[in-house]
């Protein structure tokens, strides 16, 4: 009885200051853990892709997917011929994975983490590309759209499919002058931080 009360004591003591050394967090700080686990989650889901361009790609494509893969943050947006604020788009958190040919695009919306999935085919000899995967809501969304890529920057401007047949941007800038949403974003290379 002794040696169980013992016990009990020197746990409760070993709880309680694990409990003192726990560190707070801010409600911003639990968002963004709950979006980095969120992406994290959907990059385990993704399929083990293989990081090499499928076959008959040429040399120019493999090149630039090659040098896509991995983690981007968005730095700039516009949709339907209007700037996003630079505010929002930091306080959208919005972030890109590319791993082989799998496309994957997160962001906060209302409070909520939104992700779009899918593949992701580009052609470097004209800087095209193309998604067809689902959006938040688990729908069915293609996009076509251009690419620009220079080492740690990426552009993509795009046009979601949805009514009839859809004209690819050939700027680097959004407009309004079709029913189907056009949209430019930003994106630098994530640097891995090595402790």
């Amino acid at each position: 009885m002794v040696q169980l009360s013992l016990t009990l004591s020197v746990s409760l003591i070993f709880l309680t200051v694990l409990r003192v050394e726990t560190p707070r967090f801010s409600p911003s700080d639990m968002l963004q853990k709950r979006v980095t686990h969120a992406l994290e989650t959907e990059l385990l889901a993704f399929h083990q892709a293989d990081k090499d361009a499928p076959a008959g790609v040429g040399e120019a494509t493999t090149l630039d997917l090659k040098t896509m893969q991995g983690k981007w943050l968005c730095e700039a947006s516009e949709e339907s011929g209007k700037v996003i604020d630079k505010k929002v788009v930091k306080g959208q958190d919005q972030r890109l994975s590319i791993r082989g040919g799998n496309f994957m695009m997160t962001r906060l919306y209302a409070e909520k983490i939104g992700a779009y999935s899918g593949k992701f085919e580009i052609d470097a000899t004209t800087g095209h590309f193309d998604f067809v995967g689902k959006g938040p809501t688990g729908k069915l969304v293609k996009w076509v759209g251009i690419y620009e890529l220079d080492r740690d920057s990426l552009k993509l401007c795009y046009r979601y499919q949805v009514e009839g047949k859809v004209t690819r941007p050939t700027t680097f800038k959004s407009d309004d002058g079709q029913p189907n949403v056009c949209v430019f974003h930003t994106y630098k290379r994530e640097r891995v931080m090595v402790k």
